[in-house]
C-alpha cells in the first residue's frame, strides 16, 4: 500500500498534466458522449472533469473506478477512495462562490467506515456562462427529445438554469478526511455545510442531504495537495 501523500500527489500531477487547461463545453460533451455516460448533463465541466480524469488515472497510474453506495458513485479507488469534483469559482455575476460541492452525506459516513477515509480531488477554474443561450440550444439538440422532467418543468414554466459554455482549469486541491469527526469539525467550524436535503430529484424522490466546503476557509491539516495547472 502506498502512503497516503504520495498516491495524492500521484493523482493531483496526474489530473493537473492530462486534463485540458481550456474545456471548451461542446468539445467536453462531444467527448463524453463517445467516450463516457454523462454527456447529457447540464453540469457538464464536473462530470467531464470525473470521466476523462479517471481514465486518465486508470491509464497512468493505475487503481480503478471508485466503489458505490447506493445510488451515489465514488469516482477512482486505488490504495484509497478519491473523489473528483470541479468546482467555478465565479458565479453568473462575476461574484467569487468558495462553497465546492462534494458528495452525498450519508454516502461518505459509509466510505469513510469502509475505507478508512475519503479524498476529494477538487479541480479549480473560472467559467464563462451560456448568457446567450447558444450552448443550451445546441446541447438540447444533441440530446433530442427532452426529458419528463425538463417537460414537467416547462409545464411548471421554471426557469431553465444557465448553464457554463466554457471554464478555464486552473488550479487543484485535494482534501483528504479521516474519521466522520473531521466533517463534524467542519460542520462546527462552518467551513462545511449540509444542501440540498428535502429538495426532490428529478423524479420526484426526496433527496439526501450533500455536503458542500468553503474551498478558502478548509484548514490546510486536510489539503495535502495543492497545485498549479501551467501547461494546455
Amino acid at each position: 500500500m502506498a502512503p497516503l501523500k504520495e498516491e495524492l500527489e500521484k493523482i493531483g500531477r496526474i489530473l493537473l498534466e492530462k486534463i485540458p487547461k481550456h474545456l471548451n463545453g461542446k468539445e467536453c460533451v462531444l467527448w463524453m458522449k463517445e467516450n463516457g455516460k454523462q454527456w447529457k448533463q447540464m453540469e457538464w465541466p464536473g462530470f467531464f472533469f470525473d470521466e476523462f480524469g479517471v481514465k486518465s488515472l486508470i491509464e497512468k497510474y493505475k487503481g480503478e473506478k471508485g466503489p458505490s453506495v447506493g445510488n451515489t458513485i465514488f469516482d477512482y479507488q486505488n490504495d484509497f477512495v478519491c473523489d473528483l469534483k470541479f468546482h467555478s469559482l465565479n458565479d453568473k455575476n462575476n461574484n467569487r462562490n468558495s462553497w465546492a460541492i462534494l458528495n452525498d452525506l450519508e454516502a461518505i459516513k459509509r466510505i469513510i467506515a469502509d475505507y478508512h477515509g475519503i479524498g476529494f480531488a477538487i479541480g479549480l477554474g473560472t467559467a464563462e456562462y451560456d448568457f446567450d443561450r447558444s450552448f443550451q440550444k445546441w446541447h438540447d439538440a444533441l440530446k433530442g427529445s427532452p426529458s419528463d422532467y425538463v417537460q414537467k418543468k416547462r409545464a411548471e414554466n421554471a426557469n431553465s438554469r444557465l448553464r457554463k459554455q466554457s471554464c478555464e482549469f486552473e488550479s487543484i486541491k485535494i482534501l483528504f478526511f479521516n474519521s466522520m469527526d473531521d466533517i463534524t469539525r467542519g460542520l462546527k467550524e462552518g467551513w462545511i455545510a449540509v444542501f440540498q436535503k428535502g429538495m426532490k430529484n428529478s423524479n420526484d424522490n426526496p433527496r439526501r442531504g450533500k455536503i458542500m466546503i468553503n474551498i478558502d476557509r478548509v484548514p490546510k491539516e486536510f489539503i495535502k495537495f495543492e497545485g498549479a495547472k501551467t501547461n494546455s
